[in-house]
């Protein structure tokens, strides 16, 4: 795959969905923003383990700290400002 031609966000979503690929313990939490992340690639590959969350990115962080107590690498998806904002 060439990389130089995708966008960074492709580039981020198809490296997402590989690291699935090579970690069945890989879930990804999405914020409500899959099509703008490119997170959906690995939503649409491996769905039994990508949540979306909605617009909620204060429960989408909890559910990643809870997350922390299992065997599975959590990852959440949103815009920083949007983060931010939720978690302060």
């Amino acid at each position: 795959m060439d990389k130089t031609r995708n966008s960074q966000r492709t580039a981020y979503g198809e490296e997402l969905a590989a690291l699935g690929r090579e970690n069945a313990d890989i879930v990804v939490l999405e914020a409500d923003l899959g099509k703008s992340t490119m997170s959906c690639l690995f939503g649409a590959e491996f769905p039994d383990r990508y949540f979306e969350m909605g617009i909620a990115e204060a429960i989408a962080a909890e559910q990643v700290l809870a997350l922390l107590a299992t065997p599975e690498v959590s990852n959440a998806q949103s815009t920083i400002q949007f983060g931010h904002r939720a978690i302060t």
